[in-house]
């Protein structure tokens, strides 16, 4: 299993290089499953896609066990349903971003620039 997070999609400011290699990742990620699948190998790696997490240290703040792990829980999911990609929140929260970012992702990059810009 490797955490990918969705930083490599989303054309992000301040953010090229980190988000050049979680790309790089991914696509090495992906290589390596279809070498392992053509070496008639069970094993495969889980890429983990999060964006935030609640309950982690990530933002400054404590790391709460109770909070993670019902997403724990749902990595070991699909660890144990042999699923090569899990996104959590995908639904909810990239589903749009994904969207929007291949219709135009240079008006997308904008808006995340804006957006980030304004948080910091």
């Amino acid at each position: 299993m490797n955490t990918v997070t969705r930083q490599k999609n989303e054309k992000s400011p301040w953010l090229s290089v980190y988000g050049a290699t979680k790309a790089a990742l991914q696509s090495f990620i992906a290589s390596v499953n279809i070498e392992l699948k053509k070496s008639w190998s069970v094993n495969q790696i889980l890429e983990v896609s999060p964006g935030h997490i609640d309950g982690t240290s990530f933002s400054g703040g404590e790391t709460d066990l109770d909070s993670v792990m019902p997403l724990a829980k749902e990595i070991l999911k699909n660890l144990e349903e042999k699923n090569d990609l899990f996104i959590p929140g995908y639904e909810e929260t990239y589903k749009d971003v994904l969207r929007r970012s291949q219709e135009d992702f240079r008006a997308e990059g904008e808006r995340l620039y804006e957006y980030k810009k304004s948080r910091l």
